[in-house]
């Protein structure tokens, strides 16, 4: 059975469209991420992305960083591909982190796969063939969130999450026009 022989971090960012705007004073221009990949010792990869949200989660790139390569790694590190239960214990041991050991759990889990020869979207799909995409629609004027909600229904999403929170009246004007247009 092959075993876990390398963790490795690489941050990247991703552009928006435009500013994701949410509550009071929530805005997001661009995305952080930390790729997480878990290499075996016969040439499996296992990748996975922590979305790094500061205000949200309370992680930075800096700490998923250090909490993979200081804390969760060395333990995982020498264990065998297959031993589940063994890499559960060590993602267990380090309280909160959530972005970072989830990453590192999804990466682990795409290893596993590949290990079987699949992937890890066959290996977890289930009986559905469709899966049903939600999309986030910040805060902007009530012109704006119409018309990006128009080109998003456009190609196929039907399920909304609206950010509200900073003006009541504004958020009754947006949801009621949404429902009608919708």
């Amino acid at each position: 059975m092959p075993h876990i022989a390398r963790v490795f971090t690489r941050p990247f960012e991703l552009a928006l469209k435009g500013t994701l705007r949410w509550g009071k004073s929530g805005k997001l221009a661009r995305l952080e991420h930390v790729l997480v990949s878990v290499f075996d010792d016969v040439g499996n990869i296992g990748t996975a992305e922590a979305p790094v949200r500061p205000t949200i989660y309370g992680e930075t790139v800096p700490s998923v960083e250090a909490i993979v390569r200081d804390h969760l790694a060395p333990g995982l590190i020498g264990l065998e591909v297959d031993a589940i239960d063994a890499q559960q214990q060590v993602l267990a041991r380090t309280p909160n982190n959530h972005c970072a050991k989830g990453a590192l759990d999804t990466a682990l889990s795409e290893l596993w796969a590949k290990g079987q020869g699949s992937t890890l979207f066959d290996t977890e799909r289930g009986e559905k063939e469709r899966l049903v995409v939600s999309y986030i629609l910040g805060i902007d004027s009530l012109e704006t969130m119409l018309s990006e909600a128009a080109r998003v229904y456009d190609g196929g999403v039907r399920v909304f999450k609206v950010k509200v929170g900073r003006s009541a009246t504004h958020d009754a004007q947006v949801l009621g026009a949404l429902q009608h247009a919708f």
